[in-house]
């Protein structure tokens, strides 16, 4: 605050020293003239001064901040590096339990699909024997049927003839009884 103080001071002065008349030119003294720059370089002076230790002081702070910032950068690399490295250890320790749950599943497949096709081809074999056999044994009813259908046949016939002997037998009964009657 010193300097804008000075500074102010300074601008004061020079404006109560400058009148602004066109047509005159204000006489200073010399001596006037000589206080004022004597003034004047010694508000220099120390505006240079002041200048030197801001300038310094901005140095150091700037530097400061640079050191703070490298301190900040560095340590957010060997973070962001850390973490680069938990997060690839993490990822392969991932992968690997994927792809240890990946062979547990394809040897689960395996042993199903093997466990499905023995199973298969058993059912396939019961089928084809259970087949088999009941193709034989339809064969065989077939075959009692047609020996069944062939006695009732034979026996229908032989009922037919005896209907057919009894009738004649009762046709020539009548017949003979007659016969009989008349020849007494």
């Amino acid at each position: 605050m010193i300097i804008s103080g000075q500074i102010i001071l300074f601008i004061m002065r020079t404006a109560l020293a400058y009148k602004s008349e066109d047509d005159e030119v204000p006489v200073v003294s010399t001596e006037v003239l000589e206080s004022n720059v004597v003034a004047m370089r010694g508000e220099l002076t120390e505006l240079k001064t002041d200048f030197k230790e801001h300038r310094k002081e901005f140095t150091a702070a700037v530097t400061r901040l640079d050191n703070d910032i490298k301190a900040a950068v560095t340590e957010l690399r060997t973070e962001i590096r850390s973490m680069a490295a938990k997060a690839e250890s993490d990822l392969k320790e991932f992968a690997g339990r994927i792809e240890h749950q990946l062979r547990e599943m394809r040897a689960e497949h395996i042993g199903l699909r093997n466990s499905v096709d023995k199973k298969l081809e058993g059912l396939n074999a019961k089928i084809d024997s259970n087949h088999a056999a009941l193709n034989t044994k339809i064969v065989d009813l077939g075959k009692n049927v047609n020996k069944i259908g062939a006695k009732f046949n034979a026996m229908l016939w032989l009922l037919g003839a005896i209907i057919a002997g009894i009738g004649f037998l009762v046709t020539l009964g009548k017949t003979v009884g007659v016969v009989i009657t008349l020849a007494h």
